[in-house]
């Protein structure tokens, strides 16, 4: 069986990141400065390592919160396409919005409807894609 993403996990990483910029289907994000040395403690101790090792990825051994966080989105079927800024600690990720719907992104920044974003989640996990 596969391993759950947990809903501890999802709250943490809403502290990570801000919204920079989104249209349906597209979002761009920043991490979120104010957090870092918060983030920093997360990726070093997150129970994602062992989602992320249960998947069978080359991303296994990710380190630091921009790669946990890339590797986990990467995995999960609504995700289209992810490019990375490391210059300025952005990210734009390019989605289905028929799976993922986009208030979902602002909902989980703001810490919002968490149980039913972490089950959408586990469910595009489900079916893990292979990168």
């Amino acid at each position: 069986m596969a391993q759950k993403i947990p809903l501890s996990e999802i709250t943490q990483i809403a502290d990570f990141f801000v919204i920079v910029h989104h249209v349906r289907g597209r979002i761009r994000i920043r991490a979120n400065l104010k957090n870092l040395s918060k983030a920093k403690a997360w990726a070093q101790n997150t129970k994602l390592r062992q989602f992320l090792a249960d998947s069978h990825s080359n991303d296994m051994q990710a380190n630091g919160t921009q790669a946990m966080i890339i590797a986990l989105l990467k995995r999960l079927s609504a995700i289209k396409e992810i490019k990375v800024n490391a210059l300025i600690g952005s990210a734009t990720i390019t989605y289905d919005a028929n799976l993922f719907e986009p208030n979902l992104w602002e909902s989980w920044v703001k810490k919002e409807r968490l149980e039913e974003i972490t089950a959408k989640l586990n469910d595009f996990s489900q079916d893990i894609k292979e990168i």
